[in-house]
């Protein structure tokens, strides 16, 4: 069975064999999320609630995906534990992070980081590969629907 995917805006084919890597590199990126939830909070409050919420939202699609995706290419239940345990991994992060006191410039700068590697993401890899896949035409209007959404909010809160 092959699961085909998107990159780029160029469709792919990956293999249904479980890749060694895989769980690790979700345990990974799940750990990093916690680690800027904590990081967050370190900042202020409000810029703590903001990740947290954008961090659980993601999680929970993520989540649906990766355990759908998983069983529907007749993963063992064993393979799908051991990922649905990248599930705690945020938390383990935000516990590590509470180790550790950033100075101020070091937190910026890596609250920045996280928020510019998130941007690039959403306008290199997941725009384009939402308008390829659809051909809706009022998926341009959504995503400036959207965009001028956070410029309102931002306008409302500051």
């Amino acid at each position: 069975m092959i699961i085909a995917g998107w990159n780029m805006g160029t469709l792919i084919r990956l293999p249904s064999t479980p890749v060694p890597g895989g769980p690790l590199g979700i345990g990974i990126h799940s750990f990093l999320d916690g680690f800027a939830i904590g990081q967050g909070f370190q900042a202020s409050n409000e810029v703590g609630w903001i990740i947290t919420l954008a961090v659980l939202l993601h999680k929970l699609a993520d989540g649906i995906s990766t355990v759908g995706v998983m069983l529907s290419t007749h993963h063992t239940l064993k393979t799908t534990a051991v990922m649905l345990l990248t599930a705690v991994a945020p938390i383990a992060g935000v516990l590590v992070q509470a180790v550790f006191t950033l100075p101020t410039p070091l937190l910026a700068l890596l609250l920045s980081w996280f928020a510019g590697v998130f941007l690039y993401l959403g306008a290199s890899s997941l725009l384009p590969a939402a308008h390829a896949a659809s051909h809706s035409r009022f998926l341009p209007f959504l995503t400036l629907l959207g965009a001028g959404f956070i410029y309102c909010t931002h306008l409302l809160t500051a």
